[in-house]
């Protein structure tokens, strides 16, 4: 019933949901929702722990912690008074496992050296054969955007007259609905994909079958090799967004619904990144001030 009803409430979410599901039915599916114990899912997340992958690699503690956050929201989802499948949540009380500090990944600016990273990336995504990527790309960096929202961005939730788009709560991951502004570069993407050809298709970026496009990988792998650009992610976009607005000093209130984050903790990553690019800003002035104290030392004592 999880999977019939309210899997396709989340389209994002559901193929990965969907492939733990399968695993928790194979391990758990013979027994009702009150009879699983935290006991019998600290025995599963040890078995997690211990399986491998093609490549022999073992499951990582966020990976494991995934598979628990899918179960928990069956659970959540089983207690609801209309649903009635379940008395508690015994996810809840399993300890989930530690994971390490989620990176955070930007592209340099202009401002930070010459031939930054962010225009040799607009450069080569420009000249890319895909019709696609250089749109892609300038979205998800002037808005902050996760990859599955811009490619699943349809024409009727654009407003050109408030300059931004509507994202709707069944595809937003917070599950809340937001208005995402649009400007600038963003802004003219928009505007010119509207006018060009595909306006039968309801996605601003239309792929086979009436079905929105995948995101253009191989064009984005070869993108960054023309840029000379390594270990950079579609989604370190977003948190070069989140970056950006965080050296611009930006307060944690507004990184949050910029990003469109639930959480402050999501945000916190941006505002150490904040702190720490004033620290070095602030070296900077001071060396800048130590060096012009010294050349006045130097002509006073002269």
């Amino acid at each position: 019933r999880y999977t019939e009803q309210y899997l396709p409430t989340i389209p994002d979410s559901a193929p990965l949901y969907g492939r733990h599901l399968r695993w928790w039915r194979e391990e758990l599916g013979k027994n009702l929702p009150e009879a699983i114990s935290p006991q019998m899912l600290s025995a599963r997340k040890l078995k997690l722990q211990a399986t491998t992958s093609r490549f022999g690699r073992p499951m990582t503690s966020a990976t494991v912690n995934r598979y628990f956050i899918t179960l928990s929201s069956f659970f959540s989802w089983a207690l609801r008074p209309e649903v009635g499948l379940a008395k508690r949540n015994p996810v809840s009380e399993v300890e989930r496992l530690k994971e390490p500090p989620k990176r955070v990944r930007w592209l340099t600016r202009p401002i930070d050296e010459p031939s930054s990273e962010l225009e040799r990336l607009l450069e080569a995504c420009r000249k890319s054969v895909s019709p696609h990527l250089f749109d892609v790309v300038a979205l998800l960096l002037t808005t902050g955007c996760r990859e599955s929202e811009i490619m699943g961005l349809r024409r009727q939730d654009i407003r050109l007259s408030e300059e931004g788009f509507v994202i709707s709560a069944e595809r937003a991951k917070t599950e809340r609905p937001r208005f995402v502004p649009l400007a600038g570069l963003g802004l003219d993407v928009v505007r010119r994909r509207l006018d060009s050809p595909g306006r039968d298709s309801p996605y601003l970026f239309a792929g086979r079958q009436g079905k929105a496009a995948w995101f253009p990988r191989k064009a984005w792998v070869t993108a960054l090799r023309e840029a000379g650009i390594q270990d950079l992610r579609p989604h370190d976009l977003r948190h070069t967004f989140g970056s950006y607005l965080a050296m611009l000093g930006k307060s944690l209130p507004e990184i949050m619904d910029a990003l469109g984050h639930k959480t402050a903790e999501a945000a916190m990553r941006y505002v150490h990144l904040a702190d720490g690019h004033k620290t070095r800003v602030s070296a900077e002035v001071n060396e800048q001030i130590s060096a012009w104290s010294h050349d006045i030392t130097s002509r006073a004592q002269s």
